[in-house]
């Protein structure tokens, strides 16, 4: 079965500042975290897929639309883009040689996650527990990547392919226009999961140049390449209205 999303995410380093986890608990629908570690394969210098390994499963994501910036206020600016999804069962024997022959990066994650409803005129806030066709998750992760401590603010959409931006829009002015975060939200700090795990160095520095042979993966470093556009950057057209 293929899941279609539309997502806009932001990766930053160190805890999760304390405002933003006030900030996103008002009010509190989320309930308790999920705590989860994925394993990323690495895919050298290619940005457009993510493959994870999660409790025997594989999962496969796949980029269907470019991304394009958004300035969504003077304080929040990011890259928005369209992806498709689905996830194949393994198995114990298959799950052993994958871990084998690939060269994996661990990220263990705890998330707390928002869920809007967007089936209906008015956008919803529901319990996360509820059924919905047509709705959006917005999610506060703490991220941990050998010993280097980062977190995450995303908003991901699903549905049918032809909602998740309309969806998305709806849910980035319900989640992030009253009251907007309290942390500054650059483009140059919005990556997809691929894109993030590229531009930390020593993560980086195990992607082998073209025609070489890979090389074992080494420990993650501690500090993003910065990439994108600054606000000041981002065209007019890109504006959430």
């Amino acid at each position: 079965m293929l899941n279609y999303s539309s997502e806009i995410r932001w990766f930053l380093g160190g805890p999760i500042p304390t405002v933003m986890a006030e900030w996103f608990n008002l009010p509190i629908l989320g309930g308790e975290p999920e705590i989860q570690t994925d394993e990323y394969l690495l895919l050298p210098h290619c940005q457009m897929t993510g493959i994870k390994l999660r409790d025997g499963m594989l999962q496969v994501k796949s980029l269907c639309r470019e991304p394009s910036p958004l300035m969504i206020t003077d304080q929040i600016s990011g890259w928005a883009a369209s992806w498709v999804k689905w996830s194949i069962d393994l198995g114990s024997a298959a799950a052993n040689t994958f871990y084998q022959e690939n060269l994996l990066v661990r990220v263990q994650k705890t998330r707390w996650r928002r869920k809007l409803s967007v089936e209906a005129d008015q956008s919803v806030e529901v319990p996360l527990e509820m059924p919905v066709e047509y709705g959006c998750f917005l999610e506060l992760s703490t991220l941990q990547v050998q010993d280097v401590a980062w977190w995450s603010l995303s908003l991901e959409s699903f549905g049918r392919m032809q909602t998740t931006d309309e969806s998305l829009r709806r849910c980035i002015y319900h989640f992030l226009r009253k009251p907007p975060p309290p942390t500054r939200l650059l483009a140059a700090d919005s990556k997809s999961y691929p894109e993030w795990l590229m531009s930390l160095p020593s993560v980086a520095a195990t992607q082998p140049a073209a025609g070489s042979s890979p090389v074992s993966p080494s420990p993650v470093g501690s500090s993003p390449v910065a990439g994108g556009l600054s606000a000041a950057q981002i065209p007019r057209h890109g504006r959430i209205s």
